[in-house]
């Protein structure tokens, strides 16, 4: 209910605004790689239920499950896919309506991932809490949509309340900006010197 408060604190009106905490909910992260296992440690600081979804099972400190019997348990699920062939739609209506919790659901991903006519059909059948997206298919054609008036579904969608959507912005903070800089110079000065990547994507 984040924008209502923010909308109601104008008459500072706590009406309706009763929401659930994060102490003892279940957070089902699908894609536990680098940034999944930060999800983790960060909802764990919260106090919450973690489990994941992936088929390398990396953290040892994250209980590994089904994504049929996470998606039951969940009451939070974080996609953190990358994308490939095989998680392209991976999280469709049929899937995501296994569901038993009316869950939120967040994307921090990718867009194709999971589309937002079906998280859209999701809400309106009530499967889902709530959803927010940090990720779009086909970006820059939205962005060119959005900027010239013409997207109206999208921007109905982010008009619900129960609908956060940011622009690709997750990212864009001084401090990771600055560590990317760094570890770009850092990589080419190893693959000069050892023509070796520190990483490969």
């Amino acid at each position: 209910k984040f924008k209502k408060q923010v909308k109601q604190f104008e008459c500072f009106d706590r009406d309706n605004l009763t929401g659930k905490g994060c102490f003892h909910r279940n957070v089902l992260i699908v894609g536990v790689g680098e940034i999944g296992a930060k999800i983790g440690d960060l909802a764990k600081g919260l106090g919450m239920n973690i489990k994941g979804v992936d088929l390398i099972e990396r953290c040892s400190n994250v209980e590994y499950v089904s994504l049929s019997d996470g998606l039951i348990w969940a009451d939070v699920i974080f996609c953190a896919l990358p994308l490939t062939e095989k998680t392209n739609n991976m999280l469709g209506r049929g899937v995501l309506r296994k569901t038993k919790n009316k869950p939120i659901f967040i994307n921090i991903s990718r867009g194709e991932i999971v589309s937002l006519g079906e998280l859209g059909g999701l809400l309106d059948e009530k499967v889902l809490g709530g959803f927010a997206c940090d990720v779009f298919s086909q970006e820059a054609e939205l962005a060119l949509k959005l900027k010239s008036k013409k997207e109206k579904f999208v921007l109905g969608l982010s008009q619900r309340e129960n609908v956060i959507f940011t622009p690709h912005n997750a990212f864009n903070s001084e401090d990771a900006l600055e560590r990317k800089a760094s570890l770009t110079v850092h990589s080419i000065k190893e693959f000069l010197k050892n023509k070796q990547f520190l990483k490969v994507l």
